[in-house]
């Protein structure tokens, strides 16, 4: 077991030592509580002080005499497995922040456990009225240990809102007159130490609105832009009240948009305003179509089928007024359809539809006061079995309510509904509306529920033809390939030939974990292997059952909340009862004696490639009209094992903190029996897990017919202990990982996803997703020739002011933190196709030169001294960041600042866009204020965006283009290969046109409606044509490659520019202008297919694979710095004078025209294959 403090060991002799929870109550091993000391050295309390007497020394509930004591000690421990006890901490150093309570003495544990630190003092600061941030001071003698050493240190073993906003060293800890730490004295942080705090509170008012949507959900104080939504305590249910309640707030949302876009930042980017679906207000009528949940309950033949429910039992105040409950529920029944459905036998089966609501209204009171108090809940639960019993499938009324008096202040409110007409997602709209319709007439007003969504006959029917489509028979791959055949059936213990399971045989055995260990299932665990609860849960309870059936496969019956509301358009669920529910097998698969980390990795693995949540399996048994895929899912082994974990129920009737307020609490009393006893019960084994009262219940039920109650205690029990153990694991600082379902671009396994981290060296990383075509072909190069200079971009800005350096310093580090792509490394060994991984974070690569005492001319061969040594020197790819920065001061107030990188991250598209972003947060730093900006889009949504295009149309385009094209066009060059030899040497001329001509070009472009560029690419291809004497000439032109439907690309940084062939046919005679048309349409035809690999598309042509399709290549430079940089850039008391840029491609000869007041045209040339007259 890994320590998070040092044990303190064994009680001594004529001690007691417990360690209790809030309730006074032993806790389990392993799990943390307060230390309470009891024994013959424990005293009678503190002299003169009875209120703190009585407060730390209390009656001791373990002894037999009442003058025995206990001492309250105040602080935190736990029992190891070996008797010891292990010191955590004191419970005045828990805090709560944002919502989530936090031990400081675990945070101090954890740094103090750095080799090379000393000392360490974790402390809250409110600086300001409202902010509370955790700060770090540390002791270390080692002076290369940097803050972000230690930021790297504590992520990898602490949760996200664990690690303190600022961290930072001191020489000496200030201490008090008596020796301890003076936590008064340590100082305040500034702006800069603050910089790379974790939380980021959203800046934009659609974030804003999210956030307050999560915190009402999930029921914590603050939520931060970057705060994962599963690992701060969501869930797949959960994600559907945020769907609602984001439509009510105006926003269009998904579940699955939820599970896709974990933190407010992504959601926000794909989140639009409410279109207002055109969803009908009125009662829905007419015949409904069975969903596949309900064909596979009414196929079972029940005797009683009409005696299957759900029901909530609340405890409500006696002064409850009947008359305005019963309208409440009057408006339930017009508002919620599905609570009229109404059942009938045809001899073709069940049929159901929409009947009108009932009259009266269901709703009875019984006043049950006059009956003796130890009777009543007998009574009580007798009489809610009978009224389970007692609803009619054939009547249009699926719910019974009943509110009981129990004498004095007492009353209960029973809510019965058949489960055909309902679901746990549907109890939360409904507990919600009741209470919403209830008050509203306390008030006085009419009753106003939210708008209806899409009905359940609506969503029935939509499942029909999507049964039959093409979408759902690719899943049957999946199902239909499980490996059926290694599923065992489970030990019984009743002999060999199953005796009768029915609901009359059934019991139950629960548990519950405590409060603290149901807090880290919530929001500590998950950020471990970066899962959801179902994932810990599941594979707690696969290790469990392989223990007992001693077999590594099994067969375990999964529910989901089946609203799947992406696979249709125009549909909303968000508010729709009914039963939705999705019920399907899943095989889960572990390796005996896996460690715990391989467990959790391995079921999170199997879960995530369940397609679509499971619900295509029951569409395709139920509704396909395809028999022999009806008869093949069939015939699959049944489970005998089912598990539903159905969320968290605290939020619905928690008045506290903003959620809707409900009519009472859950009542501890039986709710009655809600199914038939009759009935069969489908599995062997049924595992139900749901949080209430801000703990983890988890019931098993079984037949008493087929289990010994001591074998399913059994089973509990080692269910309770694996999930123990796993909670434990994934706290403790060793744990941690990443698999493959957290970067699904990448296409990897599990072996070679533990082989790229292990080389990187490092232990989580941001994404990982493949290269574009253009990417892969500048890897190409930098690997055939890394010290060629080919592809290293460098800029050199002219700054002029009084540049704050430091500030300068701290807004390049920004933008890097802000841009994945500039903290991305590159690997390409072993594997199949490479990759780019991004880096949580990067050194900043800045150095700081003093020119000023040199001569102009000797800073300018300087210059170019340094230009050239780093562009030789290149960039160790496998490296991040692939970039260096060098800020030299030639004058008093003027400035050099050189920006080497490699290609691969940037095009120039993105210069200004960085620039002003630089200027943004040179302007914070320098007002010491943080800087708001919009979160970007990762490059990685773009790969993604390149992944899902139709290549086959781009290939028939490129194929048609390139017909006939066996040779490159020549320059007079001889043959260039791929990587020619001998090694190349660039040299470069420029030439100014006037601005005169400019004017005649741009002029010209205008008359024939087309562009600048359009009009270069023509007199290119006349001198091409020319030169090589040939009428069809090709060469490359770059294209911007940053598609228009992918939303925020304008303002995406990475690498989209993308050369590709260009083929034009140059008139033997006649008029240019209308052939200047025609080569301005060819020039937009290929923007349709701008993602196109270049190495791809060089395949599609007769040109042999070693040679270049083309020679030269015309790139049309339409990105300078423009008014608005420089107008930030003279808000923060600076003017850029100039701006240089230099780079070499691998092609033999570039032409690089850079629009402007005069066209600036600039030709890079390989000087050991192009002569250029002077």
């Amino acid at each position: 077991m890994k320590f998070r403090t040092v044990p303190v060991g064994r009680p001594n002799i004529n001690t007691q030592i417990y360690i209790l929870d809030s309730y006074l109550n032993p806790v389990p091993i392993g799990i943390e509580g307060e230390l309470y000391v009891g024994g013959v050295g424990v005293g009678r309390g503190y002299l003169n002080r009875p209120e703190l007497t009585a407060e730390r020394f209390i009656a001791n509930p373990f002894a037999d005499s009442k003058s025995d004591r206990l001492y309250k000690t105040g602080d935190l421990a736990r029992y190891l497995p070996d008797g010891k006890i292990e010191f955590l901490g004191r419970i005045d150093h828990q805090v709560k922040i944002r919502g989530f309570r936090i031990e400081l003495g675990e945070i101090e544990a954890i740094l103090a456990s750095h080799p090379q630190v000393q000392q360490v003092v974790v402390i809250v600061r409110e600086d300001n009225p409202g902010d509370k941030r955790l700060v770090a001071y540390v002791v270390s003698p080692d002076i290369q240990l940097t803050t972000g050493n230690l930021r790297d240190f504590l992520k990898t073993r602490l949760p996200s809102y664990m690690v303190p906003s600022a961290l930072i060293s001191l020489d000496v800890l200030p201490l008090t007159p008596n020796g301890k730490v003076d936590r008064k004295a340590l100082p305040r942080p500034d702006i800069d130490q603050l910089r790379d705090q974790e939380f980021v509170a959203p800046q934009m008012p659609l974030q804003q609105s999210l956030a307050h949507i999560w915190q009402q959900v999930l029921r914590i104080e603050q939520v931060g832009l970057h705060d994962n939504f599963f690992v701060i305590g969501g869930d797949s249910i959960l994600s559907i009240q945020v769907v609602s309640r984001a439509q009510q707030a105006g926003i269009e949302i998904t579940a699955k948009q939820v599970f896709q876009h974990q933190t407010i930042a992504e959601l926000s980017r794909v989140a639009g305003l409410i279109q207002a679906l055109e969803i009908p207000q009125t009662r829905a009528s007419g015949s409904v179509p069975l969903t596949p949940i309900q064909t596979q309950f009414l196929g079972q033949n029940w005797s009683e089928p009409h005696h299957f429910n759900q029901a909530v039992l609340l405890s409500v105040p006696y002064t409850l007024n009947p008359d305005y409950l019963s309208q409440a529920f009057e408006s339930l029944f017009e508002h919620h359809d599905a609570l009229r459905l109404k059942y009938t036998t045809v001899p073709q089966g069940w049929q159901q539809a929409y009947g009108e609501p009932p009259d009266p209204i269901p709703l009875e009171t019984l006043d049950l006061s006059h009956y003796p108090a130890g009777e009543r809940k007998q009574v009580f639960e007798t009489l809610a079995s009978e009224y389970q019993a007692s609803l009619n499938l054939s009547d249009s009324c699926l719910m019974r309510v009943v509110l009981f008096h129990l004498g004095g202040t007492e009353a209960r409110l029973l809510i019965i509904i058949h489960h055909l007409a309902v679901d746990g997602v549907s109890w939360r709209i409904l507990l919600s509306d009741i209470a919403t319709a209830y008050h509203q007439l306390e008030q006085g007003q009419p009753i106003q529920l939210p708008a209806k969504t899409s009905s359940f006959q609506t969503w029935a029917k939509q499942l029909q033809p999507y049964a039959q489509s093409e979408e759902l028979h690719r899943q049957m791959d999946y199902w239909l390939n499980q490996p059926w055949s290694q599923v065992q059936s489970l030990p019984v213990d009743r002999g060999e030939k199953l005796p009768l399971n029915i609901v009359a045989n059934e019991a139950t055995i629960d548990f519950t974990l405590t409060q603290a260990q149901t807090r880290q299932l919530l929001r500590d665990v998950p950020g471990a292997y970066n899962t959801q609860i179902n994932d810990i849960l599941l594979t707690a309870l696969v290790q469990c059952l392989q223990t007992w059936t001693d077999t590594s496969v099994l067969l375990i019956d999964l529910e989901s909340h089946g609203r799947q509301t992406d696979l249709f358009e125009g549909i909303d669920l968000s508010r729709t009862v009914g039963w939705f529910t999705s019920s399907f097998p899943v095989v889960l698969y572990l390796e005996p004696q896996a460690d715990l980390a391989t467990a959790i990795k391995s079921i999170k693995e199997q879960l995530r490639q369940i397609p679509d949540f499971g619900i295509g399996y029951g569409i395709g048994r139920y509704l396909s009209n395809d028999a022999t895929l009806r008869d093949q899912l069939a015939a699959l082994p049944q489970g005998q094992i089912s598990f539903n974990y159905l969320g968290q129920f605290d939020e619905q009737f928690d008045e506290a903190n903003g959620a809707t307020q409900t009519l009472g609490r859950p009542a501890p009393e039986y709710s009655g029996v809600p199914y038939s006893p009759e009935g069969p019960r489908s599995h062997l084994l049924d595992i139900n897990a749901l949080i209430v009262e801000e703990q983890l219940q988890v019931s098993w039920s079984y037949s008493s017919a087929v289990h010994e109650r001591s074998t399913v205690a059994r089973l509990a029990q080692s269910y309770r202990e694996a999930l123990q153990a796993l909670i434990e694991h994934c706290v403790s600082p060793s744990a941690g990982g990443q698999t493959p379902s957290d970067f699904p671009a990448a296409e990897l396994s599990q072996a070679t996803l533990d082989r790229v981290l292990a080389v990187v060296d490092k232990p989580n990383v941001d994404a990982i997703y493949p290269l574009s075509g253009t990417q892969q072909g500048l890897l190409f190069h930098m690997l055939y020739a890394p010290n060629s200079g080919v592809y290293i971009t460098q800029i050199v800005l002219t700054i002029e002011g009084l540049v704050d350096v430091a500030a300068l310093s701290q807004a390049w580090a920004s933008l890097i933190d802000r841009h994945g792509i500039l903290r991305t490394l590159f690997v390409w060994d072993t594997l199949e196709h490479p990759l780019q991984i991004v880096c949580p974070n990067v050194e900043l690569p800045w150095q700081e030169l003093d020119w000023r005492s040199l001569s102009p001319e000797i800073q300018e061969q300087q210059l170019d001294v340094l230009l050239v040594e780093q562009r030789e020197q290149g960039f160790d790819l496998s490296q991040a960041p692939s970039m260096a920065l060098s800020l030299i001061q030639t004058a008093e107030h003027t400035y050099q600042l050189l920006w080497s990188y490699h290609h691969i991250l940037l095009d120039g598209w993105c210069l200004p866009i960085l620039f002003k972003e630089l200027l943004s947060f040179y302007g914070a730093a320098r007002r010491g204020q943080p800087c708001s900006l919009i979160p970007p889009r990762p490059y990685q949504d773009y790969i993604c965006w390149l992944q899902r295009q139709d290549t086959e149309a781009a290939t028939t385009f490129w194929r048609e283009m390139l017909q006939g094209i066996e040779a490159p066009t020549p320059l007079s060059l001889g043959q260039v290969s791929i990587g020619s030899q001998p090694p190349s040497r660039f040299e470069e001329q420029q030439l100014d046109c006037s601005p005169a001509l400019t004017q005649s070009l741009q002029t010209l472009a205008k008359d024939q409606g087309i562009t600048l560029a359009g009009l270069m690419q023509a007199a290119w291809a006349l001198l091409l044509s020319r030169y090589s004497g040939e009428l069809d000439v090709v060469f490359g032109v770059t294209v911007s490659g940053r598609p228009g439907e992918l939303v925020g690309v304008e303002t995406m940084v990475g690498l989209f520019i993308n050369t590709l062939p260009l083929r034009i046919s140059v008139p033997h005679e006649g008029n240019l202008l209308p052939w200047l048309k025609e080569v301005n349409q060819r020039q937009l035809s290929i923007q349709e297919y701008a993602y196109s690999s270049l190495a791809e598309v060089q395949k599609l042509s007769d040109i042999a694979a070693e040679t270049a399709l083309f020679e030269s290549i015309l790139v049309f430079e339409n990105y300078p710095l423009d008014a608005s940089v420089q107008a930030q850039a003279a808000d923060a008391g600076l003017s850029i004078t100039q701006l240089k840029s230099y780079e070499q491609t691998n092609y033999p000869l570039t032409l690089v025209a850079i629009p402007g007041d005069s066209l600036q045209l600039k030709v890079s040339y390989d000087t050991t294959s192009v002569k250029i007259s002077h």
